[in-house]
């Protein structure tokens, strides 16, 4: 139970992580008003990939079925879906290290000794953490850009006041609600449901933060699992080593190959 509820704590990293600024930065202007969902959800995500390589340390809670376990992480980042995502103990003994570059994965599972490898898919990333997001979706969270359904309709309105935006999305089986800043365009909440039924929801709170969120909380009812994602230090690197995103088995650990599966 332990080894699960640490591999859906790489999660909400894998996440969900990044938060703190990595240097002082003016306010931002307040935003341009917007009359539809689909300019918006671009300015977010635009917005969102300013900073292109971080480095991050801090804290990550997995509450699952009545369990409750804490770990330190320390990760890397770079555009467009790269992410080097490392566990510990509070007792400085390593956990796991997750790497992805958004298409393929690698995870090392030390306490189990096993090491999992595939495609980054929602189906593949569920089976060592329960949460349905594909690579690029967690390395985009991390800053601050939401997971988006396959949309066919959508629809805007500003918030009462007008300080947000409140975005719906929908197809024929999946509806998504997201709350944005109006003045910062920084991403708030995103709800998505399967059939009315909720799949997940994410809150993220920036604190003082113009740039990156300083928490990341992850609530998916149908695993009774709540993660919650908090950002110690940031900072901005110049360049990360060329092995930063490899990860291969040490020799004696058992490989488990997830393949392909559909996301």
């Amino acid at each position: 139970m332990r080894r699960h509820l640490l591999r859906a704590a790489l999660s909400v990293v894998l996440a969900l992580a990044a938060a703190g600024c990595p240097r002082r930065v003016a306010p931002l202007a307040p935003a341009e008003r917007f009359e539809d969902a689909p300019a918006l959800l671009d300015a977010v995500r635009a917005r969102s990939r300013q900073l292109d390589r971080l480095r991050l340390r801090g804290t990550v809670l997995a509450r699952r079925k009545g369990q409750r376990v804490k770990a330190r992480f320390s990760a890397v980042t770079a555009l467009p879906a790269r992410l080097r995502f490392e566990t510990e103990s509070f007792f400085d003994q390593p956990i796991s290290i997750l790497v992805t570059d958004g298409m393929e994965f690698s995870l090392w599972d030390m306490e189990g000794s096993r090491f999992f490898v595939g495609s980054a898919t929602p189906a593949n990333l569920a089976r060592a953490i329960p949460v349905f997001l594909d690579g690029p979706e967690v390395v985009g969270l991390l800053r601050g850009e939401p997971p988006l359904i396959a949309y066919a309709e959508s629809r805007l309105a500003p918030e009462p006041g007008g300080a947000n935006y409140r975005v719906w999305l929908s197809n024929s089986r999946e509806q998504e609600s997201l709350l944005v800043d109006a003045r910062d365009l920084r991403l708030l909440e995103v709800e998505v449901k399967v059939a009315g039924q909720r799949r997940y929801r994410l809150r993220l709170d920036w604190g003082d933060s113009p740039r990156l969120p300083r928490e990341i909380a992850f609530e998916m009812p149908s695993e009774e699992l709540e993660l919650t994602l908090k950002i110690r230090a940031v900072e901005e690197a110049s360049s990360l080593p060329d092995d930063a995103f490899r990860l291969t088995a040490p020799p004696g650990v058992l490989v488990e190959n997830l393949g392909v599966s559909e996301p």
